[in-house]
Order: structure tokens, then C-alpha cells, then sequence
């Protein structure tokens, strides 16, 4: 039985001088996330955060960060044919925010694609994309910290190795649906949920097409104001992938 490893590769009014206490609560938080990230040796889906919830209206946010990622893949017509895919990306995300409670966004950066055991190393391509997310509570009561959202975003690109003297390209596309809880306190929210994370890898020129061999994940994340504009971000993925990704960002109008 031939088997192989082919892998594919997340409102409280924010007051102008935070307190002491609070600033070593943000980094404390952002240390542990770095930490997580160097100690799981990994590289991401698309971020579900960077913001994770949204801080004026009307206005945008805009958002770049790296981000890498493992996932196990098999080929869609024989499950026995499996592997590790890995990815590393960069992304730009602009957040463009109308209301509140629905924002629209578009990704544009650079990803690679990569196979174990079928020795499959893709060239770095242009990777591009977009989604929506709408918030689903607090729609009455708006004093609340508490924020309830879906989102749902797609990204794709095309990477190209030679393997036994012929050229094979990957078509990577990769679709999420997610549900999340953020709390907002002061300039920090850290967010957690679930995922829908499908992936589909159409390999031309090989037989096997690949697909994630599991599609279901959960994620946690932060946001951390360090001024009223001015945010970093750290996502963390596990089960549909192990993954990471490190932002830095932009919002206007400021938080509040």
C-alpha cells in the first residue's frame, strides 16, 4: 500500500493614558503568544483577528503580518496517499468599515507551498483574496465588552516546482467560516472560536489533487492597542492546521 506525506498547509472607551497594570497585561499576553509560536516550531491561515472586532464606524482598518503554518493533507481520490504541506505567507489586509456591524476586506501578499516526503517545493507566488464579517451581538445592547462575530474569507495562489524533470503547479485554494467571542477591555482584546477551514490543492500535471484531512479548527488571538491607532496582533490555529501569524496595524478613526 503506497503511502507518502503530503501536507498543505483566528468596548470598553479606550482611555488615553492606560495604566501601568493594564500595558504589562497587553505584553504579557503578546510574550505568550510569541513564546507559543517559537515553542510549536510552525508556520497561517488567514487571520480571523487583526482586528477581531471592529472599533469605529465609518472608517478602515488596515493590517500587514507574516504568518506560517502546517497541515496534513491526502489525495482527494485515495485517502492512503497522505502528507505534510507547509506555508508561509505575508498578507496585507484593508478592512474597509461601514457600520458597526459588518465590514468588508480584501488580502493581497506573497505565500509558498511546500510537500514533505513528495519533496514538492513551490516558488513564492502572489497570493490574494477578501472576505466579510458581521457582528451578531451586541446589536441592542451596546454598552456591553462582549463581541460576537462571523466571518468568512477566501485566499488562493499558484506556486510551480520541477519534480522528475517536469513542471507542476499547485493551485492552493483555501475557504474559513468562523464564529468568535472577543472581550474588549481597554486596549486589549483577546478572542478565541471556531473554524470551517477547507482546503483544496489542485496539483496539474499529477494525478492527485490534495485536500486538508481535517477541516475543523479552533483558534485564540489578541489585539493590543498600543495607541489609539496603532495595533499589534497574534493569531494562533490548531487541529484543521497548526498555525501562527504576527501583525502590525493601523485604524481609523481611532479606538474607542
Amino acid at each position: 500500500m503506497q503511502t507518502h506525506h503530503i501536507e498543505s498547509s483566528a468596548r470598553h472607551d479606550f482611555p488615553r493614558r492606560r495604566g501601568g497594570v493594564s500595558q504589562l497585561v497587553g505584553l504579557g499576553l503578546l510574550l505568550l503568544i510569541l513564546v507559543l509560536a517559537v515553542w510549536t516550531s510552525v508556520a497561517s491561515a488567514t487571520p480571523v483577528g487583526g482586528t477581531a472586532a471592529n472599533t469605529g464606524a465609518p472608517g478602515f482598518i488596515f493590517n500587514s503580518g507574516v504568518g506560517f503554518s502546517l497541515r496534513d493533507v491526502e489525495a482527494d481520490k485515495d485517502s492512503e496517499i497522505v502528507d505534510e504541506a507547509q506555508s508561509s505567507r505575508f498578507l496585507a489586509k484593508l478592512d474597509v468599515v461601514p457600520s458597526k456591524y459588518i465590514d468588508a476586506y480584501g488580502l493581497i501578499g506573497a505565500a509558498d507551498f511546500q510537500l514533505d516526503d513528495a519533496d514538492y517545493r513551490g516558488t513564492l507566488a502572489t497570493a490574494y483574496g477578501g472576505g466579510a464579517r458581521g457582528e451578531l451581538f451586541p446589536l441592542w445592547f451596546y454598552s456591553t465588552p462582549f463581541r460576537v462575530a462571523v466571518d468568512v474569507n477566501y485566499l488562493t495562489f499558484t506556486t510551480e516546482d520541477t519534480l522528475g524533470g517536469q513542471d507542476i503547479k499547485a493551485r492552493y485554494e483555501e475557504y474559513q467560516a468562523s464564529a468568535l467571542l472577543a472581550y474588549q477591555w481597554q486596549g486589549i482584546t483577546p478572542y478565541g472560536g471556531f473554524k470551517y477551514n477547507p482546503t483544496y490543492v489542485t496539483m496539474e500535471g499529477s494525478r492527485n489533487n490534495l485536500v486538508g484531512d481535517t477541516d475543523y479548527g479552533v483558534f485564540i488571538g489578541l489585539d493590543y492597542f498600543v495607541t489609539p491607532n496603532v495595533f499589534f496582533a497574534g493569531e494562533l490555529s490548531i487541529f484543521a492546521e497548526t498555525s501562527i501569524f504576527l501583525a502590525v496595524g493601523f485604524t481609523f478613526p481611532e479606538n474607542r
